[in-house]
């Protein structure tokens, strides 16, 4: 399964089935659509359905030629933070030893949500959420 992810540099983060295998540049904008600002800068593997579906949305697009160990541009621009949160989720994952297709999506929100709450947020999570079920509970 492709899982099309984006993320900027404010760690903002999608995460989406695309389809199996590369995806095309109409299966990107599917899972994109409406999420890019118009003067962001799109930066990608060197994939053509990428710099593609860049020209079709008038996007400003830097490409990375992993292939030719090209994993900066300019100095700037590379796209560490999206291997970063590859890793990150593959880790996760694999505590569910595999997961079916159909729920896939479900797993991804749920670890974009995680991630979005930051690490050293989950424990003060989990103390809300038990104190909102001590609260809950009926009296039998």
């Amino acid at each position: 399964m492709c899982v099309l992810v984006a993320r900027d540099r404010n760690d903002n983060t999608i995460s989406e089935v695309a389809t199996f295998g590369r995806p095309s540049t109409e299966e990107i904008d599917k899972v994109l659509e409406g999420s890019l600002a118009k003067d962001c800068i799109f930066l990608s593997d060197k994939h053509p359905s990428f710099r593609c579906f860049a020209m079709q949305k008038g996007l400003q697009y830097k490409s990375l030629n992993l292939n030719k160990g090209i994993r900066v541009v300019k100095g700037i621009y590379h796209i560490q933070n999206v291997n970063s949160y590859h890793s990150c989720l593959k880790i996760w994952m694999n505590r569910f030893k595999g997961v079916a297709t159909k729920y896939l999506s479900n797993y991804l929100h749920w670890f974009e949500f995680i991630d979005s709450i930051g690490k050293d947020k989950i424990q003060k999570v989990a103390e809300i959420d038990l104190l909102l079920r001590a609260c809950s509970v009926k009296a039998v």
